[in-house]
């Protein structure tokens, strides 16, 4: 799997990925971030993730997905697009394609960039504590805890 980018979500991410034994390619522009990545079985690959070379370089031919998850989306958009060209040329063909978006209102165009999944951790979990807020009944709430997210 490709993390393209050190946020937050995909410091989470990565740990996630190592915990359930993947191979974790983590591309990024900062050195310094890379090198403090506390997982220390992720690869780290200095570089700008929208560039062909850089993808090449990390081995897009080898993911299985690519998720692009950094704090700017202009810069995910970027990565989309370019991991879509090399998928639609070819070189990664059965790659899938994350995304990690500051609201819903970016799922539109991340998707016609290219991305088979988009996400908006803020909005997600707005919607998660709306629904344990108004739950009425211990059964409910079960439902939530059991999905390990509350």
């Amino acid at each position: 799997v490709m993390v393209c980018g050190l946020s937050e979500v995909g410091l989470k991410i990565i740990s996630e990925l190592i915990r359930l034994g993947e191979m974790v390619v983590v591309i990024d522009r900062d050195s310094t971030a890379l090198a403090a990545i506390p997982e220390k079985k992720a690869i780290p690959v200095v570089g700008d993730a929208s560039d062909d070379d850089i993808l090449l370089q990390a081995r897009i031919s080898s993911a299985r997905t690519l998720v692009a998850c950094s704090d700017d989306d202009a810069a995910n958009a970027f990565v989309i697009l370019q991991a879509k060209d090399l998928k639609n040329r070819g070189v990664c063909k059965d790659l899938r394609i994350l995304a990690l978006a500051k609201s819903e209102d970016e799922f539109t165009k991340f998707r016609q960039a290219g991305a088979d999944f988009t996400f908006a951790p803020a909005s997600f979990g707005g919607k998660l504590m709306a629904r344990a807020a108004m739950a009425t009944s211990e059964k409910q709430l079960e439902a939530l805890k059991a999905m390990k997210i509350v």
